[in-house]
């Protein structure tokens, strides 16, 4: 997918039910834009019958209590609007971790050493959490923002058209400068989140070899690198904090100027010096307050959209890397669906043909790019059932590409490699994994017991289970060894241990 994802495009990938919450949000904030008018229309006739009118605070206490009930309504709208937008970002970033966790799981560990593990880390948790204010705070309010004005020039086009038009005409100048300034906090929000994936990157190797820094004293020099890394972050940082800190400013200044306009036109016309718009006689105190009441509130959707369009411009530099994953899903939903589509066009009783044979290449080739050499080409060889092989060469020369291969971790540019009765690994690749077992050259263990870690692959394995798969290992005898056995705490990476152990 290309960097330019749209977030309107993005939505489309997002699931339709995670975002229910978002619609109920719309669907309250609706109801709040209702309340505003009815709320300035309860106050002006109070306040016209009380002032102007000369009734007592008495005779009118159903307005009175038609008013404080519209505020007391409001309130509650106004926090269950942001609880189901909040609930809404919840479970559509839970939701999408778990999507890219799988994406990540599925593509094999080819995928996920294209990036570093700080790399991964700031996308499946930084880059996601970027969505939560566009989310929870700028779609809803973005609806608001296009419905409550339109219903605001509802009520105040009847009363004073002219006053209407100068809220239509001056409405189109908070968004505009909301997006000239939203342009260049995009590109800054993008620019951050670079320096803080490097930065990630970078300190996570820092740690990891703290031991062999401090072995050749150059612990202090790799201090001044952090330095200088955490200083650019830093700077970048602050670059997209001013950003948003002027977009805020502009926006209520150009407010501010519209809702001004109004309240001159209105004061020059009771002056007598204007005789714009509806007659003199027909321009009531009670029309003028109802008027300068929802002014505010004809442009304060537009003013909270404009704080919050930051929080678009994050989520537009977190988009592209998480977008470009969940592409990598639907091409693996479409090769299944592809794949069951041929299965249900073979002729009635015809079965691939059987194989003595575990694994064959034929004429396989592979490169990682284009405009790289290829690393192997033209490669075919068969593996039979109960054989042992060794894959030998110099660093570089494509074993891991094959064994890669061989497990469906990739696919070949040329060629087959094809599994157990003549299928296509690519075809069968989630069946074929129940076949082998795979030992990374660098494996991983986490913080817990020998016990904890072993469970990792079945969560209800008893001790006898556990003993048993030790003793296959051959690592009973040194698991018993241990001062607790099985109950003994090892460290992360398996601190504690030996490497051949580990």
């Amino acid at each position: 997918m290309s960097d330019a994802v749209s977030p309107k495009a993005f939505l489309k990938q997002l699931n339709r039910a995670d975002l229910k919450g978002l619609s109920v949000a719309k669907s309250v904030g609706l109801i709040q834009g209702v309340c505003v008018v009815l709320q300035a229309y309860a106050l002006t006739e109070l306040l016209n019958r009380v002032v102007f009118e000369g009734q007592g605070t008495l005779d009118n206490l159903g307005w009175l209590a038609l008013f404080a009930g519209l505020i007391v309504m409001r309130s509650l709208l106004s926090g269950l609007r942001e609880y189901a937008a909040t609930q809404a970002s919840l479970k559509v970033r839970a939701s999408l971790r778990t999507r890219l966790f799988d994406v990540i799981h599925q593509q094999g560990p080819v995928v996920a050493a294209q990036r570093s593990r700080g790399a991964w880390s700031h996308l499946l948790v930084e880059q996601v959490d970027a969505l939560d204010g566009w989310l929870a705070r700028y779609l809803p309010q973005q609806f608001l923002a296009s419905i409550v004005p339109v219903i605001v020039l509802c009520a105040v086009f009847p009363v004073n058209w002219m006053a209407g038009l100068i809220l239509l005409l001056t409405a189109p100048l908070v968004p505009v400068f909301m997006i000239l300034v939203g342009k260049k906090a995009a590109k800054a929000n993008q620019e951050n989140f670079e320096a803080l994936a490097h930065l990630s990157a970078f300190f996570l190797d820092i740690v990891r070899g703290l031991p062999t820094l401090k072995l050749f004293d150059r612990s202090k020099v790799q201090a001044r690198a952090v330095e200088g890394a955490t200083t650019g972050f830093r700077i970048k940082t602050m670059q997209v904090l001013r950003l948003a800190f002027l977009s805020s400013a502009v926006l209520e200044f150009f407010a501010s100027i519209s809702i001004a306009l109004v309240a001159v036109y209105l004061g020059m016309t009771f002056l007598g010096y204007l005789n714009i718009g509806p007659d003199r006689s027909e321009l009531t105190y009670a029309s003028a307050l109802f008027v300068l009441l929802l002014a505010p509130e004809f442009y304060l959707p537009l003013r909270e959209l404009g704080v919050h369009y930051h929080a678009k411009a994050q989520a537009e530099a977190a988009i592209p890397d998480i977008a470009a994953l969940l592409d990598k899903e639907d091409q693996t939903l479409e090769s299944t669906l592809q794949k069951k589509a041929s299965q249900e066009r073979l002729p009635e009783g015809v079965v691939p043909q059987a194989s003595n044979a575990l694994i064959s290449l034929n004429d396989v080739s592979y490169r990682y790019a284009e405009d790289q050499p290829w690393v192997l080409q033209n490669a075919s060889f068969t593996l039979q059932k109960g054989e042992a092989v060794a894959i030998m060469g110099p660093s570089g020369s494509g074993k891991s590409t094959l064994l890669s291969l061989m497990m469906g971790f990739i696919t070949p540019e040329h060629g087959q490699v094809l599994v157990r009765s003549g299928e296509s690994v690519a075809d069968v690749r989630d069946e074929w994994a129940m076949d082998w077992v795979w030992l990374r050259q660098d494996p991983v263990l986490v913080f817990g017991s020998v016990k904890e870690n072993l469970q990792v692959a079945k969560p209800n394995a008893s001790d006898d289970e556990l003993w048993r798969t030790l003793e296959r290992a051959g690592l009973k005898a040194d698991i018993q060894a241990l001062p607790q056995g099985l109950d003994t705490a090892i460290g992360e990476g398996g601190t504690g241990l030996s490497g051949g152990q580990v």
